[in-house]
């Protein structure tokens, strides 16, 4: 996206160190190589992270605007708010109350441990 991006005919006044790509994401994710069916999960992630920023929606024959803000990293995924931090994070609450249910079982059935 930065690649292809410029600051030509933008409607809006943007600081100077952020970029706009302008395009069809679609068109990119082919020319990329990515399964459409990822386009959701992969744009949702880069928006979560706080990469870019959609600035127009495009559609059929208009092109949208994404701001680019920064490069995605794998600390930048792995952040609090990721997805598979939550879920590892509920693995292991579900682990510690599963000991905890054990642990009163063997103490009421006087099984040691």
């Amino acid at each position: 996206m930065r690649a292809q991006s410029n600051r030509d005919g933008l409607e809006v006044d943007i600081p100077q160190d952020f970029t706009v790509w302008e395009g069809f994401t679609t068109r990119l994710f082919k020319e990329l190589n990515l399964a459409v069916p990822y386009y959701t999960s992969v744009m949702n992630e880069l928006q979560r992270m706080d990469c870019v920023r959609q600035m127009r929606r495009g559609g059929s024959t208009t092109p949208s605007q994404w701001l680019l803000l920064r490069q995605p990293t794998r600390e930048l995924f792995d952040g609090p708010d990721s997805p598979a931090r939550s879920r590892k994070d509920l693995l292991e609450q579900q682990l510690r109350d599963l000991a905890k249910r054990v642990a009163v079982l063997e103490e009421e059935r006087g099984i040691a441990q």
